[in-house]
């Protein structure tokens, strides 16, 4: 065997242990208690050029099975060159619970944009918990209580699933598979114990955590990975992943390959800061293990003696990754078909490197603002 096929031995060896702790994870959160006393909430949506969206969205937060005074809504709206600030002003008319702040236009801020629209919702709200969601989301009546009730006396950041709605033929539901496999990988690395990802779209937090984590820091630094690990390593309560449908959020699929990257290449762009530098050496050893096995892959063609070890790590790799997906699949009632499974499955290695590498190389505008790492 090659030194290179020794190499991709090795890192699937790394991978299995990675995805067995997520599994692990996963199958903890099914046995997790939920409890706490009903607490007020206050639901943050930072919006920027979202006018084809933003009333669906304010309507489904507006239909929480909760009493009206419980809850507060803030729309930040980043400076959007469309309509979205007169929609919600005409939303808000109906209902004085929505709370619009107005962001200036400002010069660009390479990542910082919705971390600081983020940061002022938070600022304006006067509720115990913070729940973040995107302008594009959509969220059951069940939402708002759901996710609240996961906070204990010391749980300070509770994450919540996402999923993005069915349809947009087979690469949507490629991509859909995909994208569930990251909330999986979210889910589980907080049932663990280790947690490494979240999603801003259906994410908790006591106001008074966020405030704390975002001590001596840049206004524009607190993303949502970022302010995870603050929380984390500074102590300042636990981290819960809400795996109850009843909090479950949907978004829309990006839809076409193109979309994808450039999606995907943002979210790359914009990865949290770590203060635990093991996570970033987890991180790598990901990114090096699906290099490898693409280089492997094609290597393997002009250097047949690489086949086994070649065949042997996507075989493996797609084994442990059913676990916690199936999992998650079954627990959330997900149709399940296998040749979509298997495409996804072909599919991800390749998503995460191009994208971590597009993300490295080329700058990118997104909603007229260059981001940039």
């Amino acid at each position: 065997m090659t030194i290179f096929g020794g190499a991709l031995v090795v890192l699937t060896g790394f991978y299995v242990f990675f995805v067995l702790r997520v599994y692990v994870g996963v199958s903890r959160l099914r046995h997790q208690p939920r409890g706490g006393s009903p607490l007020r909430a206050a639901v943050v949506i930072a919006a920027r050029n979202e006018a084809s969206s933003i009333e669906a969205c304010l309507r489904s937060v507006l239909a929480q099975d909760l009493p009206a005074h419980a809850l507060q809504i803030i729309v930040v709206d980043d400076a959007s060159t469309d309509a979205t600030a007169e929609i919600v002003r005409r939303v808000s008319a109906e209902q004085p619970r929505i709370t619009l702040v107005s962001l200036p236009p400002r010069p660009e801020t390479g990542v910082g944009g919705k971390p600081e629209a983020i940061r002022a919702g938070v600022e304006q709200s006067a509720a115990e918990i913070v729940i973040t969601t995107d302008a594009d989301c959509e969220h059951p009546p069940t939402w708002v209580n759901t996710m609240v009730s996961y906070f204990s006396p010391g749980t300070a950041l509770v994450a919540g699933p996402v999923v993005l709605k069915a349809g947009g033929g087979l690469f949507g539901r490629v991509e859909r598979l995909d994208f569930l496999g990251l909330v999986v990988s979210g889910a589980g690395s907080i049932g663990s114990g280790r947690p490494i990802i979240c999603n801003g779209a259906n994410l908790a937090y006591r106001r008074d955590a966020y405030l704390r984590a975002q001590e001596n820091v840049q206004r524009s630094s607190n993303d949502d990975g970022t302010l995870m690990s603050r929380i984390v390593t500074r102590s300042l309560g636990s981290v819960a992943f809400a795996y109850d449908l009843g909090a479950m959020v949907t978004t829309p699929a990006q839809g076409s390959l193109r979309a994808f990257f450039r999606q995907r290449r943002r979210w790359a762009a914009v990865a949290g800061r770590f203060l635990d530098p093991t996570i970033y050496l987890e991180l790598v050893l990901l990114f090096v293990f699906f290099a490898t096995l693409i280089g492997a892959t094609v290597i393997s063609f002009w250097i047949p003696e690489l086949i086994p070890a070649v065949v042997n790590a996507w075989c493996i790799k797609i084994a442990v990754d059913l676990l916690p997906l199936l999992t998650v699949m079954r627990a959330w009632g997900i149709e399940r078909r296998w040749s979509e499974v298997a495409l996804a499955e072909l599919f991800h290695p390749f998503s995460i490197v191009i994208a971590t590498v597009l993300s490295l190389v080329v700058p990118f505008r997104w909603k007229d603002r260059t981001l940039r790492r």
